[in-house]
């Protein structure tokens, strides 16, 4: 299992309790809702496309292929990975078990971007600080 790491400006708490909410959504031990509906959608998606196809075959693709991709994205979101919210400010660091592979791995590499070009920057432009030294 991945451990990936999402940077925090402001108030880590209210991170914290989305990303747990977040993975109650699409764990086994909260509502299944969110898996009857993917199972929902899929059926009607392949059966309006299969109609689609049998009405004009020559105008669409298989209806097969589309599926296969909606079934490849809702693996994404299946499986499952660690996540470590780290603060900027405090530099408090809390740990989040099963959240989506996808959310975590989006939350990673936005805040983790964002946080070494800043850090780039402060150490770029800052005036009081010497050359070669990070801080």
């Amino acid at each position: 299992m991945s451990n990936f790491t999402i940077y925090t400006i402001g108030d880590i708490d209210f991170v914290y309790t989305a990303f747990n909410g977040i993975a109650l959504i699409f764990s086994s031990h909260g509502s299944n809702e969110w898996l009857r509906f993917s199972a929902y959608a899929a059926a009607i998606g392949l059966f309006y496309k299969s109609m689609k196809w049998v009405l004009a075959p020559t105008k669409n693709d298989v209806p097969i292929f589309s599926w296969i991709m909606g079934l490849l994205f809702y693996s994404i979101a299946v499986i499952k990975a660690d996540v470590t919210l780290e603060s900027v400010k405090t530099g408090e660091v809390r740990n989040i078990d099963d959240v989506p592979l996808f959310i975590a791995s989006t939350g990673e590499l936005t805040t983790g971007l964002l946080h070494g070009l800043i850090t780039d920057w402060r150490a770029a432009f800052d005036p009081l600080t010497p050359v070669g030294q990070v801080t």
